[in-house]
């Protein structure tokens, strides 16, 4: 089955880099305001925190291009996360455990452990519920966990 993500992870997403990047660029160009009469090292800060911003800023350009590109497939043998560039695939027999982190009854991310050690979150899909009963059908019970408490 194929899953995609949700508009409202979209929506979020994209705001909470607004937000960062917004304060970072204020904080440059504070920085560099209080500073200008006498410009010192104190100054290289204001122009770390406009560098910042402005990558931070770039994000926003990922998400724009390629939200409609980004989609998990699973199947009976493998998991397939495609981005539009790159797809990485998880062979169902390598996954050694499988967390589930509620918030208030329902199932918000999913972390992957492989056997070699690797960590997959999955998160922001729009039939969340779906995808966790269907990894509840995949693995067996003793390898799906459920995080009660310290989210990652």
């Amino acid at each position: 089955m194929v899953y995609v993500l949700s508009k409202s992870f979209l929506r979020k997403t994209k705001a909470k880099i607004i937000i960062v990047s917004g304060l970072l660029f204020s904080l440059g160009f504070l920085s560099l305001y209080t500073l200008f009469n006498d410009f010192d090292a104190k100054a290289i800060i204001g122009l770390l925190f406009l560098w910042m911003g402005y990558k931070k800023s770039q994000e926003l350009k990922y998400w724009k291009e390629r939200h409609d590109k980004i989609y998990l497939q699973v199947t009976s043998d493998k998991i397939s996360i495609t981005d539009g560039l790159e797809n990485r695939q998880l062979m169902v027999n390598e996954v050694s455990k499988v967390v589930l982190q509620p918030i208030h009854g329902k199932v918000k991310s999913i972390i992957l452990h492989s056997s070699t050690g690797e960590l997959t979150k999955i998160q922001g899909i729009d039939s969340m519920h779906n995808l966790t009963e269907q990894f509840k059908g995949l693995f067996d019970e003793s390898t799906i966990k459920i995080a009660r408490m310290f989210h990652r």
